[in-house]
């Protein structure tokens, strides 16, 4: 017998998010248009999915992402199977504490450096910290969705932030994602 084992991909994370969030019937075509990621790996990005139990088929080839696991997963194993990776300073799209409704919630040192997901269109000055998955810059700008970008946000909060940020980074991912209606 030979054993199979397939590993979770950053972009799976993503796509979850996307069916999540953005309630809708999804299609491969659908997924690979907001995400930027190619028709096969979205098929492989769900295949993997359904293998771990955040995706699921529903009524009318509606596609499921169930509230409760994504949340376990992303609050409890994110920051081990994806580490966050912090570098040069750059422009980008701030995130973490940086992020705009983040730093409404705390104070954070002056002298803390901004913290950006990299890319040219950015137009804040900090520390890169490397993305999930270079498709979710495409998938927030393309989805027209803020949820998307806050639930990004919580989860670089999860891999980066303290205990209280990580605490609060959870409170609001678990409202985000059990808010989202499902297709």
């Amino acid at each position: 017998v030979i054993l199979e084992i397939r590993m979770l991909k950053a972009q799976d994370i993503v796509a979850a998010l996307a069916v999540r969030l953005l309630p809708q019937v999804w299609t491969y075509h659908g997924l690979s248009n907001l995400t930027g990621i190619s028709v096969s790996q979205c098929h492989s990005s769900c295949k993997r999915l359904r293998e771990i139990g955040l995706l699921h088929d529903g009524v009318m080839n509606s596609w499921q992402v169930p509230s409760a696991q994504l949340t376990e997963f992303l609050v409890h194993g994110l920051r081990y199977v994806f580490p966050a990776q912090v570098g040069e300073s750059t422009r980008g799209i701030p995130t973490a504490h940086s992020a705009p409704f983040v730093a409404e919630a705390f104070v954070v040192d002056a002298g803390a450096p901004a913290l950006v997901w990299p890319t040219i269109d950015g137009e804040v000055r900090g520390n890169r910290l490397k993305p999930l998955h270079d498709c979710q810059l495409r998938c927030i700008a393309k989805s027209g969705s803020d949820r998307i970008y806050r639930a990004l946000v919580c989860i670089d909060l999860l891999r980066v932030g303290q205990a209280r940020e990580r605490a609060w980074a959870t409170t609001i991912l678990e409202s985000l994602l059990s808010d989202a209606k499902p297709s």
